[in-house]
């Protein structure tokens, strides 16, 4: 460098020998003998001969293996012991590949285990570090609680396990997942100790830590909107969120909002108002389950379930021609088995529209175009929607795809 002596730049030039692939994929009895149930085949579609070698597609296929032999109750078995013996010796950049368990494998490795007794710590940041929390049961849950801050079934409801249910980390991730999604905690652990009542026994406890966030949250949105027909101008929305209104993770949203227009460049002559202002609410409650009318046991396995009404009110006032009011009401279902798997069904949505004032300018011009006088009619319209959402966007990968697809109708049918 001409600028430090003591600094310089390295450049180095690597040359890399040709890619190896396989020649055969041998998958050790041994492996399969641990216990029956585990299934191999998305091993060998991902791994097969005549492939390129690859590590991190052989790393993704053996954590495959090891996440099946923890569905079915083997808690302490884990990929590191799958062993991976390649024997590069055949010559033509050819390799062969074998897969199976290290040897002496622990007796806890090859024991399957049990939900024991399962503890809920539910606190809040601002608890009292002297104060002894009271302990509730609610079916197969003890609840240790300094206040009754959350109903405990929406709890229970958020689990994927039991007592006496073999271990699954699939059900652990779901019931991580199930949790964060409710929107009321700011920090979920869930812990798999020994079980404390027989160590002997082929029990684990778990101890589920849960703090609660915030309950309220505040908000604030301006913009700066400038439409083509030359009106300009400014507007706000203030709201607040309360993501535990009723103690059972409901969140419930109100937003105000404002915004004033003018008109900036040169109006035509059948131009509505030179200037206006609109103001309106707002407001949704969505409940962390489906209320639907009949019930339906495969709710329970959903992994997201949401039920949202909303009410909206509006005003416009186009200063010198009219004011305008609406209303819109809505009942919204959301539900997914996976995380990036989503329907969304709005069995019923009721939008109404009416003059309040007209003034006798803005009438002449009503009568002169029907157009006009056909687009201010009241209106009250029903209908219904159904959206389709694919989004991948949570998961840390080089490309993620965001898909929304639906369908609605208004009035058509009962008309």
């Amino acid at each position: 460098s001409k600028r430090n002596a003591r600094k310089a730049m390295v450049e180095y030039s690597v040359e890399v020998g040709p890619s190896y692939s396989y020649r055969e994929v041998e998958i050790d009895t041994a492996l399969l003998s641990i216990d029956t149930l585990v299934e191999v085949d998305d091993f060998r579609k991902q791994i097969k001969a005549g492939d390129q070698f690859d590590v991190q597609k052989l790393t993704e296929a053996r954590s495959g293996i090891s996440g099946q032999f923890q569905n079915i109750g083997y808690f302490y078995f884990n990929q590191d012991l799958i062993e991976l013996s390649a024997d590069t010796t055949l010559g033509n950049d050819r390799l062969d590949l074998n897969v199976r368990p290290i040897r002496e494998l622990p007796e806890a490795v090859l024991s399957k285990y049990r939900i024991g007794q399962i503890e809920v710590h539910l606190s809040k940041s601002s608890d009292s570090v002297t104060s002894a929390p009271a302990t509730v049961r609610y079916k197969d849950l003890l609840i240790h609680s300094q206040g009754d801050y959350l109903k405990s079934t929406v709890i229970h409801d958020a689990l994927y396990f039991s007592p006496g249910d073999l271990y699954s980390q699939d059900a652990h991730q779901k019931s991580m997942v199930r949790l964060n999604n409710l929107g009321v905690f700011s920090y979920v652990r869930i812990n798999y100790l020994p079980s404390a009542r027989d160590s002997l026994a082929k029990e684990l406890d778990v101890r589920i830590d849960l703090i609660l966030a915030d309950q309220i949250n505040f908000h604030l949105e301006t913009d700066l909107v400038m439409k083509s027909t030359g009106f300009l101008g400014p507007g706000v929305t203030v709201g607040t969120t309360n993501s535990n209104a009723f103690g059972g993770a409901e969140k419930f949203q109100v937003d105000l909002k404002g915004g004033f227009e003018w008109q900036w460049a040169a109006s035509e002559e059948a131009q509505l108002g030179t200037f206006s202002y609109e103001f309106g609410i707002n407001s949704s409650l969505t409940f962390p389950k489906l209320m639907a009318p009949w019930k339906n046991s495969g709710y329970r396995d959903l992994l997201n379930k949401e039920t949202t009404i909303n009410l909206n009110f509006d005003i416009l006032n186009r200063v010198q021609y009219y004011s305008m009011f609406s209303a819109l009401t809505s009942l919204k279902y959301s539900w997914g088995k996976r995380q990036d798997l989503r329907h969304i069904v709005t069995p019923v949505y009721l939008n109404s529209v009416s003059l309040l004032e007209t003034t006798p300018a803005f009438d002449s011009i009503v009568e002169e175009n029907i157009y006009i006088q056909k687009s201010f009619e009241e209106q009250f319209i029903i209908g219904m929607r159904y959206e389709f959402n694919y989004d991948n966007t949570y998961k840390k990968q080089l490309h993620n795809i965001y898909f929304s697809v639906g369908a609605s109708t208004s009035g058509n049918l009962l008309d």
